[in-house]
């Protein structure tokens, strides 16, 4: 509750509360020896060297706490640092992984086919409603007329759908994995 407080307090501020705290129970003594205070005045005077003494406790406790509470965030926030670079750095790996998997299997799609492969306008509606999420329109996809977009053309585009769904993929297993280890 008072943590802000005692956060920006010095560190010898409590050693001073309990060093007056000692003090005035001596001075105390010393009074009540020579029958200078009457039971009211002594009564007054421990309570308020035991509140001193008890205050200077609480807040050396409260920083002690504040101060190792402080160093377990720094060693945690050193652990998730480590780990984000090695989730960073394996993550960049399969990434290029998949790209360059990717980059090969996109230079094996040819021309040779557009000839003999006619795509039907079914086809290309289909294919672009499920890359949109949308669902086709099916009255047009019964006429069996040519798309004009060639084999290739086709064989291109999916290439490099699913080599962005692998390249995401792997992006979402490494934030999976991160969170897992940020957990740990």
């Amino acid at each position: 509750m008072f943590n802000w407080l005692v956060a920006i307090l010095p560190t010898w501020f409590p050693w001073f509360i309990i060093l007056v705290s000692i003090i005035g129970y001596f001075v105390l003594v010393v009074l009540e020896m020579c029958r200078v205070l009457n039971l009211g005045l002594r009564l007054l005077g421990r309570i308020i060297v035991l509140a001193l003494l008890v205050s200077g406790l609480y807040v050396k406790g409260r920083q002690d706490a504040i101060s190792f509470a402080k160093e377990e965030v720094a060693k945690t926030v050193v652990a998730q640092q480590a780990v984000t670079k090695k989730v960073e750095t394996d993550y960049i790996k399969k990434l290029n992984e998949v790209k360059g998997k990717n980059d090969v299997i996109y230079k094996t799609v040819t021309t040779k086919d557009d000839s003999m492969c006619n795509l039907p306008k079914s086809f290309v509606e289909l294919h672009n409603s499920a890359a949109q999420a949308a669902v086709p329109d099916t009255t047009k996809r019964t006429d069996g007329s040519s798309s004009g977009v060639a084999l290739s053309t086709a064989e291109q585009t999916i290439v490099e759908n699913y080599g962005l769904y692998h390249q995401i993929s792997e992006q979402l297993k490494a934030l999976q994995f991160w969170i897992e280890e940020q957990r740990n």
